[in-house]
């Protein structure tokens, strides 16, 4: 996908698959304990399910629709995924 869509160098495949992977867990680590922290509190749990549902839904829309979204979109899929 990088690149085909993205028309990067072979050569730079390697650095930005590490930057969106390293960018994933840095995301995750930071905001899964805040959403955590919200969802148990709530006594619906259908509103965070659908929050996560339609921001999962957005991300990889994004992803497919834009190769410049890859980032934001990857940002986005971890912090309502």
């Amino acid at each position: 996908m990088l690149k085909v869509r993205l028309y990067i160098n072979r050569s730079y495949t390697q650095w930005y698959t590490t930057c969106l992977l390293a960018l994933h867990g840095l995301i995750a680590l930071m905001s899964v304990p805040i959403i955590a922290h919200f969802a148990s509190k709530m006594s619906n749990r259908k509103m965070p399910r659908l929050a996560c549902l339609a921001g999962s839904l957005t991300g990889s829309s994004i992803t497919a629709a834009a190769p410049w979204g890859s980032m934001v979109a990857g940002i986005l899929l971890k912090l309502l995924g």
